[in-house]
């Protein structure tokens, strides 16, 4: 369907050049282009750029159905953050760099314009932010979506309301030649307003009650029976094997690291949308004591937006299940890494960063990272440890003691 069929509204011409006008000042004939441009043409550019939005805007076709979801924010940068941003890149005089630096902001402006036509929600917002990335993090939860363009990555992001990761959308940031470029931000918001909710857990099944002692025990039992644990992704604490399979958990591989024995859990009772792989630990008397869940890679992320965006959703969700976080630790030391897209080297340096939360509760431990998979990509994973989870160092302790008294 073309989003281009409506005729122009005098009206909206007139609120459109007004709009306009104060950027025959201040010139945006190249908001993305700067670094091969001269400069020396920017009132034709400008009008071209007016051109094109008054014929654009009015033309842009509102969408019918479905309904409008609920309001939108739009973030672009201020004038001086995306000044900053140009100046790091070092690739123009200074005066060309502030006039990019203010068509910067003008452009997100007169997307969202672009956007509030389409009527893809409720309402539609425009404001700008020294930090889009994080002020996006604090107002996800009031807005159906939060669009914003980062002036570090020169690009756009989609944070959606529902939980889920940043949907990243390419453009370049000079339009006034290529409807179709308009076309395509419009389709990737939609596609991106389209994605289903994050997969929430649902509630673990009731703990299994304990089995009657018999009527005629030959012998007096030594232990009492195990009282099992709601376990996250629909698993119980202190589970064996046979309870894993009966319920319909499929289990890869084994392995035995330090009293306990490490299977792959390929198949679970639930299992969130991103998920790359569970592991779970069992020891011979407790059963299931540990869980660690890795999430699918964060790439293309030098600079770990994507990465923090992420761990600051999986943070919120196990805050809503834990309560706020025993222990954090959110540091970057060497900070001029970040300029050079060095996040995730850093995470893998020890003492240079780190990024993780830590839960107690009386049942059980939570701790989630940020680590590092390679130069521009980072995972998140949590590991969980279960009600017998002391008894378990304890006896590790135990064991060691005396193999030292037996050594000596």
């Amino acid at each position: 369907m073309s989003l281009f069929t409506r005729p122009l509204r005098p009206a909206l011409v007139l609120s459109l050049a007004c709009l306009l006008a104060p950027l025959a000042l201040l010139g945006c004939a190249a908001l993305l282009g700067y670094k091969d441009t001269s400069f020396q043409n920017q009132a034709e550019s400008l009008r071209e750029q007016a051109t094109f939005y008054e014929a654009l805007l009015p033309a842009i076709e509102p969408r019918k159905t479905p309904a409008p979801a609920g309001p939108a924010l739009v973030l672009g940068p201020t004038y001086a953050a995306a000044l900053q941003s140009l100046t790091r890149e070092g690739q123009a005089g200074q005066q060309d760099l502030e006039y990019a630096a203010r068509g910067t902001v003008t452009e997100c402006q007169l997307l969202a314009e672009v956007l509030r036509r389409r009527g893809l929600f409720s309402q539609v917002t425009f404001r700008e932010s020294d930090t889009p990335a994080a002020t996006a993090l604090t107002e996800a939860g009031e807005q159906a979506a939060v669009i914003y363009m980062d002036p570090g990555a020169r690009t756009w992001f989609f944070l959606p309301q529902n939980g889920g990761a940043a949907d990243r959308i390419d453009l370049k940031m000079f339009l006034a030649h290529d409807r179709g470029e308009v076309r395509s931000w419009l389709a990737q918001i939609e596609s991106a307003l389209a994605r289903p909710p994050l997969a929430k857990a649902a509630p673990p099944p009731p703990p299994q009650p304990a089995a009657p002692p018999p009527k005629r025990a030959a012998k007096v039992r030594k232990s009492t029976p195990k009282l099992m644990l709601p376990a996250p992704f629909g698993l119980l604490w202190r589970a064996n094997l046979a309870d894993l399979r009966r319920l319909k958990c499929r289990l890869k591989g084994r392995r035995p690291v330090g009293g306990l024995v490490e299977y792959l859990a390929v198949v679970t009772p639930q299992r969130p949308e991103n998920t790359a792989e569970i592991h779970v630990g069992l020891h011979k008397l407790y059963g299931l004591q540990r869980i660690v869940w890795r999430g699918t890679p964060i790439g293309g992320d030098p600079y770990g937006f994507l990465g923090r965006e992420q761990f600051f959703k999986m943070e919120s969700l196990l805050k809503e299940r834990y309560g706020p976080p025993a222990n954090m630790e959110k540091f970057v030391a060497q900070t001029q890494q970040l300029d050079s897209g060095q996040f995730y080297t850093c995470l893998g340096q020890a003492g240079c960063g780190s990024w993780n939360s830590t839960w107690k509760t009386p049942e059980l431990s939570v701790r989630l990272e940020l680590l590092p998979v390679q130069e521009a990509e980072g995972v998140l994973l949590i590991t969980y440890q279960g009600p017998d989870w002391e008894k378990i160092l304890q006896e590790r302790q135990r064991h060691q003691e005396k193999t030292l008294e037996k050594a000596l």
